[in-house]
């Protein structure tokens, strides 16, 4: 019979072993999201969520008063969601710059979103790609943040902001179990969005610049763990990760494998639009039934292989970012009988958001958030807002349920 010493030291050896090909997670501190295996846990079950932004809350030209904030969040809420994404808070002057992304002014407003989503129970993304990109753009003179060299005038930013004390109720960020996690930067290049000193956003397919992107990440990633073990890290949702082939970096790796395998990344995640497709490139507009192709578009075809790579390696995936442009301000077809800008036909816009959730629940996808849900701008859904959008509302509502933190 064996004895209970020796399966003690029989189960030790064999987590060590395991311990080789997988970097252990310790347990998350009750009340914080974290990561067991390729799950996020909450208090011991595993974590889902809708998730949503709502970048007037964050970018706005006048300031948001609180009563607008907490109308957002009760909406959201009652439609199911339990997340919310905040991309940055900062006020846009008339002139069209920004202020100082560290000012206390700045401060106060993230204090409140995080007070009114604790007040509704609900869990915050902290994404610093706009705080990042707009920093360099506003230095005297500007400097490239994704420079390795230039990564120590951003350094301040990871250690600032977890230490930050709430003036609402007076919680250190890093230890308010609010705050779900943080995103280091969003829709990087390749195919994705980069900065330069000449250009905020300037659109790059180089794969020269992707070990750039790896080494400002990798280092932006351990000064977050450094400075706040208690919350998750996300590199930030990538943008079509491969529509001209995979772009490989300097050890000859997929890059959004070796990103996503850093171990201070603590999942993956994407950014999904159906306009990034090729499949729409050549369909007639505005796209109505029936239509050339079949759903999923884009990268949601790739979604299982994207899911399996985070299986493989012991991470949980998210989709950061997924939307549609539901503006009317352009009609469907121009005045010289040529396609609208943004030719989406309601019929498509409902097949779209049918086959999105279709596709998240085929590949058991834990948390997705929408961009966005606010009243007003193209990408917004809200509702009342049209009938259109009203049947979209619906939709969201029916699915959201899969994605309750419990069931």
């Amino acid at each position: 019979m064996i004895s209970k010493s020796f399966r003690l030291a029989l189960a030790a050896v064999l987590l060590l072993l395991s311990g080789r090909n997988c970097q252990a997670s310790p347990l998350p501190k009750r009340d914080f999201v974290g990561v067991v295996g390729n799950q996020f846990r909450l208090n011991g079950r595993q974590y889902k969520a809708l998730g949503f932004t709502s970048y007037q809350l964050c970018v706005a030209t006048n300031p948001v008063s609180r009563a607008e904030v907490e109308k957002i969040f009760r909406s959201a809420k009652s439609h199911g969601f339990s997340l919310f994404r905040a991309t940055s808070v900062v006020y846009r002057f008339g002139d069209g710059n920004l202020e100082d992304h560290l000012s206390e002014a700045v401060g106060k407003r993230l204090d409140l979103l995080l007070e009114v989503a604790r007040l509704q129970k609900m869990k915050v993304i902290l994404d610093f790609s706009t705080l990042t990109y707009e920093t360099g753009r506003n230095s005297k003179p500007p400097f490239d943040v994704t420079s390795p060299a230039n990564f120590a005038r951003l350094k301040p930013i990871y250690q600032r902001i977890p230490n930050r004390i709430n003036t609402l109720n007076k919680r250190r960020y890093k230890d308010d179990p609010t705050i779900f996690g943080y995103s280091v930067l969003g829709e990087i290049a390749p195919f994705g969005l980069r900065y330069t000193p000449q250009k905020t956003l300037n659109l790059s397919d180089e794969s020269r610049d992707v070990d750039n992107y790896l080494s400002f990440i990798h280092a932006a990633a351990a000064q977050l763990k450094r400075s706040d073990p208690n919350h998750l890290v996300n590199a930030g949702g990538l943008l079509h990760l491969s529509p001209n082939g995979p772009v490989k970096d300097k050890s000859g790796q997929i890059y959004w494998k070796t990103l996503w395998a850093d171990p201070n990344i603590d999942f993956a995640s994407a950014h999904i639009y159906p306009n990034l497709d090729v499949d729409l490139k050549s369909a007639s507009l505005p796209l109505r039934p029936p239509y050339p192709w079949t759903f999923p578009l884009g990268e949601w075809k790739n979604l299982p292989v994207y899911k399996s790579y985070a299986d493989k390696i012991r991470k949980p995936f998210m989709v950061e970012e997924w939307g549609l442009s539901f503006d009317r301000r352009f009609p469907e077809t121009l005045p010289d009988g040529k396609p609208g800008p943004l030719a989406y036909s309601p019929q498509f816009q409902q097949d779209y958001f049918k086959s999105v959730f279709a596709a998240t629940l085929r590949s058991q996808i834990p948390v997705m958030i929408l961009w966005q849900w606010h009243p007003g701008g193209s990408f917004d859904l809200y509702p009342g807002e049209s009938s259109d959008e009203d049947v979209i509302v619906g939709i969201v509502a029916q699915n959201a349920p899969y994605f309750r933190p419990f069931k």
